[in-house]
């Protein structure tokens, strides 16, 4: 929305009825919704899905349409923007709205098989000289690799050795 001031003098404030010709476009966006997704995933057809995902919530509008762009390359995955239009007459139930968009991601995104990325640690142990242990956000063991080999890439399984 645009933004400018305008002086009104108390002198008119006191006197005079001030009436607010402000211009509204008839609808907002909530606050935009980042997500990361796994490298393995296809980004054109993530694309496509949390499209269609957000399309699907009753309250966003088709017109404008939202946007959902690749944002950036993180350290665990693509990060996703998506950013939606509601009513301007939604203004206090954005935040259920979102709340609803970001289920309806969820949904859209396990009924296609991506995965959200999640972060991945490399611990190395001390004593240990070619091996990394991987562990997965709760701090259980995913396994071993011999990091010598160049195949650790972050965020997949590894079998134990």
């Amino acid at each position: 929305k645009r933004s400018f001031h305008l002086v009104i003098p108390n002198s008119k404030l006191m006197q005079e009825v001030i009436m607010n010709w402000d211009y509204t476009n008839g609808f907002i966006t909530f606050p935009d919704i980042l997500v990361g997704i796994r490298y393995a995933a296809d980004p054109a057809q993530t694309q496509k899905v949390l499209r269609q995902a957000v399309l699907n919530v009753a309250n966003v509008l088709k017109t404008p349409p939202p946007i959902v762009r690749l944002e950036e390359f993180g350290p665990s995955g693509y990060i996703f923007m998506i950013r939606a239009y509601i009513s301007s007459e939604k203004t206090l139930e954005q935040w259920i709205i979102a709340s609803e968009v970001r289920l309806s991601i969820v949904k859209y995104l396990h009924d296609h098989n991506i995965e959200i990325a999640f972060p991945v640690r490399v611990v190395r142990m001390m004593g240990e000289s070619k091996e990394h242990q991987y562990l997965n956000p709760n701090g259980s063991s995913k396994g071993s690799i011999n990091s010598s080999k160049g195949d650790d890439l972050p965020g997949e399984e590894f079998p134990k050795l």
